[in-house]
């Protein structure tokens, strides 16, 4: 699955969202052993294996979305279908507010001082999709431009609530939902566009993440690149996404693949592996790349699978 982003134009920001933030560094820390540094609780329903996230995150089919209000949205430039769309669905602030702490910690924010832009900054969405996808994107990012979790697409047949796509080798729809930004252009990573949306997560960047930073803190902004464009779909010690292979433990990438043949397989992963499902990165600067590989060079003295 592939996701563009980007803060729109018309983003908005108001008093009222801010001060309905709840402070995620405040949870109870009630995991189990080895998930303690991590920033969510979760535990599992045993009647259908789903994972119900408790506290700082929310399985949207058990959200009781359908007492919020509809909206219609007109997205210009849909990534996804690669044109003009129109959708139905709930707003992604309403639907952050379903998360079960997200209110009881209000207070606590205006208290601290913690409403400011660059104090959110430190929370991440993490979005948790069908297949394994899970791309994150800042706390604040989200609240400044109108998010729509779709719940059906208004150009669909009649009899259907969504226009089927290719999707590799498979054709899909978004179902059971699919995050859409108004007012935002498609190809800036600061916003994601997840579809078969299955859960949100509200997490502390440095909690959720740790296992994956560098040590070397000269790294941390290699570290930042490799997340906007990699960790959505690959993990490095198991933290991060499930569609794409771990890449450091308990080999890093580096250790069986040359540095060039890796960068020659990023840029056209079909020219070594015929159907291959990763998509090409052709647009990935060169600086990016290298930020990457510098990063999992870092990584390879810095194995954990303690996830």
């Amino acid at each position: 699955m592939m996701c563009s982003c980007a803060p729109g134009s018309g983003c908005k920001t108001s008093n009222a969202d801010n001060t309905d933030i709840a402070d995620p560094g405040k949870a109870e820390r009630s995991r189990e052993h080895n998930a303690e540094s991590h920033g969510l609780s979760k535990s599992s329903d045993s009647k259908n294996g789903a994972s119900k996230y408790s506290k700082w995150g929310i399985q949207l089919r058990d959200a009781a979305l359908d007492s919020l209000t509809l909206h219609t949205v007109t997205v210009e430039h849909d990534p996804t279908y690669r044109r003009r769309k129109t959708y139905r669905g709930y707003r992604l602030r309403d639907v952050l507010r379903r998360i079960p702490r997200w209110k009881s910690h209000a207070r606590n924010l205006q208290r601290q001082n913690l409403s400011r832009g660059d104090t959110l900054d430190r929370y991440a969405l993490i979005f948790r999709c069908r297949d394994g996808y899970a791309p994150t994107m800042h706390l604040a990012s989200a609240l400044r431009a109108e998010g729509l979790v779709a719940v059906s697409d208004l150009d669909a047949p009649a009899n259907k609530k969504w226009v089927p796509f290719h999707h590799g080798k498979q054709e899909v729809t978004p179902a059971p939902f699919y995050l859409v930004w108004e007012h935002v252009e498609p190809d800036d990573h600061n916003y994601r566009w997840p579809y078969q949306l299955e859960a949100v997560e509200i997490v502390h960047l440095r909690k959720e993440y740790d296992l994956a930073t560098p040590i070397d803190e000269t790294r941390e902004g290699d570290f930042r690149v490799f997340r906007t464009h990699c960790m959505q779909c690959h993990s490095v010690n198991l933290v991060g996404g499930r569609v794409g292979p771990e890449l450091n433990t308990p080999k890093n990438v580096l250790e069986y693949w040359s540095e060039p043949n890796f960068r020659a397989f990023v840029r056209d992963p079909r020219s070594f592996r015929a159907r291959s499902s990763m998509p090409a990165q052709a647009s990935l600067s060169e600086a990016d790349l290298d930020a990457i590989v510098r990063y999992l060079r870092a990584m390879r003295s810095q194995k954990s699978a303690a996830r």
